[in-house]
């Protein structure tokens, strides 16, 4: 599997093209809203939803909630690229453990492109506790922080908007001390 990880995917998803084995128009996305279940304004997820279609892509949601390994793996095994939404990381890691996401995509081709947009970006951390003054942890009911561990390190997302300026500065400061 190959990852692209992004704070907002739908500004920089062009740079996929060179990752795709065939061209955007015979391509189909899988995009994992659960994230944002209990946002309001999803505009965010609409936008990265947009830029895929707009490039010829093919999307359709697969939630993770309530979802069993057999029924994810059915609806992810004819997808080229799996798209992760943002929202709250905690809650997605939530369902993403519940449903067996993770050994779901490890089963997945190797040309497979894993695309994560702000808390989809973070869930592939091997632990994803370091974020929980970004994202608010008591909306998920999680014994670990453990992340899926497909990548080696974590993800920050928005690092250079203001609003999370401070919290990130911390984050970095107390996560390179470890």
């Amino acid at each position: 599997m190959k990852f692209f990880l992004a704070s907002s995917a739908s500004n920089v998803l062009n740079e996929i093209k060179p990752l795709l084995t065939k061209p955007c128009n015979k391509c189909i996305a899988a995009f994992i809203p659960t994230a944002a279940n209990m946002e309001k304004n999803k505009w965010f997820q609409t936008a990265d939803k947009q830029k895929l279609r707009s490039m010829g892509i093919k999307v359709f949601d697969v939630g993770l909630k309530n979802k069993t390994q057999r029924e994810l793996s059915n609806e992810l095994k004819k997808v080229d690229i799996v798209v992760v939404g943002g929202g709250n990381a905690f809650y997605l890691l939530e369902h993403a453990n519940k449903s067996g996401f993770k050994r779901v995509l490890k089963e997945m081709p190797e040309e497979t492109i894993y695309v994560g947009s702000s808390a989809g970006s973070v869930i592939t951390a091997p632990n994803i506790e370091p974020i929980k003054t970004l994202d608010d942890s008591s909306k998920a009911n999680l014994t670990s922080f453990e992340g899926l561990n497909l990548v080696g390190f974590l993800t920050l997302p928005h690092l250079n908007k203001q609003k999370y300026k401070i919290e990130i500065s911390s984050i970095i400061r107390n996560y390179s001390k470890k």
